[in-house]
């Protein structure tokens, strides 16, 4: 039996011995899976936060400050983007994804604790914690694109950005729930919600096995497994159709609550339109991995900016439920294929270089939620 020196390296808890072919794909299919479950709850508390924090601040303050809370999460993301990599890099995917699942439990009580007492700067506290736990959740779709080789190449992407589905899918009743809970302190229950989210994370987490990333000799890596080349100009492409994806999402985003208000739709067609929203974020991605593989990702990136540009257009003029349901359906699915997309195109990059990725869709997003604040 011959061993792997570079599976023996200091620090990295693995097995030395051969892998079997099977167990290691039974491995890897079981370990996407909870991948997918763990960026589901993410996106949960992420739609959860998305929604009630514009919300929230129009109880409290007037006027562009309204959007600071969602301003400050996606500054959280962004801050957190590098310190991740490295800590999901050198603590191992358990302990860093929880550490940042951590960030977002106590943001959301935060949160909750600032709604009920009316104080303001402790809502904004913890939107950006809530935001560094996001940063975190992002790292779900790399982990996903660096074992991909014996699954289904960006395939994998596709099903864990997907598990955000469940998002909107449950979302709403959940919220629903949790504000009768809560009564008569409105939108505290979606924040605490928000923060049980992130604690089911660490939960789903624990399930991973404890290696860092997976070290074997003569195992695919991600580029070649998504079927990219990593060349300069693919990956400032892919950045930079990811990010226009991402500030007109953000942008739709913290938006579309407060012009649903204005225009005279009730506090339950907001609430259905933005789930609405977050399935067509993340269904699609079931969809996008395989046409990514027969297209191209840099193709299916492209094709999901112009749909996300298309419901902007239209998010602009609208005036009633179904015209606001048109256009977020159409700005989700868009960031869907851009993000699964782009994800593939940077599969396969140093950690480092990936965060780098992350914070600069994270600043697209923090764009978008600003042009929407000056616009309110």
């Amino acid at each position: 039996m011959s061993l792997s020196a570079s599976a023996l390296r200091g620090g990295r808890l693995l097995c030395a011995c051969p892998a079997d072919g099977g167990s290691t794909r039974r491995a890897e299919t079981r370990l996407v899976a909870v991948l997918g479950l763990g960026f589901g709850l993410s996106a949960l508390s992420q739609a959860l936060a998305a929604g009630l924090l514009p919300l929230a601040a129009l109880r409290m303050v007037d006027g562009p400050w309204l959007l600071l809370p969602s301003a400050l999460m996606l500054v959280g993301i962004a801050v957190a983007s590098l310190p991740a990599a490295l800590l999901v890099d050198h603590l191992g995917r358990r302990e860093g994804l929880a550490l940042g699942a951590a960030f977002g439990a106590a943001g959301g009580g935060l949160v909750a604790l600032g709604i009920t007492e009316t104080i303001y700067s402790m809502v904004l506290v913890g939107a950006f914690w809530l935001g560094l736990a996001q940063g975190f959740g992002l790292f779900y779709r790399h982990l996903a694109a660096a074992v991909a080789g014996r699954i289904g190449g960006v395939r994998a992407v596709g099903l864990v950005v997907g598990g955000g589905a469940i998002a909107g899918i449950a979302g709403p009743t959940l919220a629903g729930a949790a504000e009768a809970l809560s009564f008569p302190y409105l939108y505290a229950g979606s924040a605490l919600l928000a923060a049980a989210a992130h604690v089911a994370t660490i939960a789903v987490v624990a399930l991973m096995p404890p290696t860092v990333w997976r070290v074997d000799e003569g195992a695919p890596d991600a580029a070649s497994a998504t079927g990219t080349t990593g060349t300069g100009r693919r990956i400032a492409a892919a950045t930079a159709l990811a990010s226009g994806a991402w500030l007109i999402m953000a942008g739709s985003m913290a938006a579309a609550p407060l012009g649903m208000a204005g225009c005279g739709i009730a506090t339950g067609g907001i609430v259905g339109a933005m789930a609405w929203h977050v399935v067509a974020m993340y269904a699609p991605a079931l969809v996008a991995g395989p046409l990514a593989d027969r297209v191209g990702p840099l193709t299916i990136a492209a094709a999901g900016l112009l749909a996300a540009l298309a419901g902007a257009g239209i998010g602009i003029h609208a005036t009633t439920g179904a015209g606001f349901g048109l256009a977020l359906g159409l700005v989700g699915a868009g960031w869907s294929f851009a993000t699964v997309g782009a994800t593939a195109v940077v599969a396969g990059l140093s950690r480092g270089r990936l965060a780098l990725h992350d914070a600069a869709v994270a600043g697209g997003a923090l764009a978008g939620v600003a042009i929407a604040a000056f616009a309110a």
